[in-house]
């Protein structure tokens, strides 16, 4: 067995120093790589998070569900009940109920066409993923 000289010592020590240098600057460039991943997947996830959320604010709520509903219950009574009871007894309808069936609708015009702007948002929205090949001219 050769036993090793102070100057091979301290070439070995070079080598290994520079070597353990290279493998560390390479150690490093791997990270920031990651790093770089990592913040764009994060972005892209906050993103998709934050159009989810919208989504379920738009779908849960029951108010607007409510509202909904009482606009089918009168437009229902207006267009079907009303007719109805002319041809029945004209003399029981009036013209200020019919007035006041068509105010009642009007008042609900606001909220029918925000809730078809954030359905046709959500409709694009989906459609205009990143995933999806969509080209607008």
């Amino acid at each position: 067995m050769k036993k090793s000289t102070p100057k091979q010592n301290v070439k070995t020590s070079k080598l290994r120093a520079k070597e353990h240098r290279e493998r560390k600057k390479e150690y490093i460039i791997n990270l920031e790589k990651r790093v770089t991943e990592l913040e764009k997947l994060n972005l892209e996830l906050t993103l998709e998070n934050n159009k989810l959320k919208e989504l379920v604010e738009t779908c849960e709520k029951p108010n607007q569900l409510n509202e909904i509903s009482q606009l089918k219950k009168i437009e229902d009574f207006t267009f079907e009940e009303i007719p109805k009871m002319m041809e029945k007894d004209p003399e029981k309808v009036r013209f200020t109920m019919i007035e006041e069936e068509i105010d009642k609708i009007s008042n609900f015009a606001d909220e029918r066409v925000n809730l078809i702007k954030n359905s046709f948002r959500t409709i694009l929205d989906s459609i205009d993923s990143p995933d999806s090949k969509t080209f607008y001219v």
